[in-house]
């Protein structure tokens, strides 16, 4: 660990983490087709509500095939 003495300021940088299958829902878009996000968004792309197991390999796979345009 960090030697207290010799750091000046905090000793690690705070920080907040979680797996992405934590988010209630996600939804990916191609560049120029993003949804209105002041609309309801509620039926749009995958929610975990549809069970944590089919929204987790949804979102792998989305991750796996993400674009820069995405």
């Amino acid at each position: 660990g960090d030697v207290p003495s010799e750091i000046n300021g905090e000793a690690e940088r705070p920080m907040f983490a979680m797996p992405l299958w934590a988010l209630d829902q996600f939804i990916v878009s191609d560049e120029g087709t993003e949804p209105d996000l002041t609309a309801d968004l509620s039926q749009l792309g995958h929610r975990r509500t549809t069970g944590l197991k089919e929204y987790a390999a949804a979102l792998e796979r989305a991750v796996a095939s993400l674009t820069p345009d995405q």
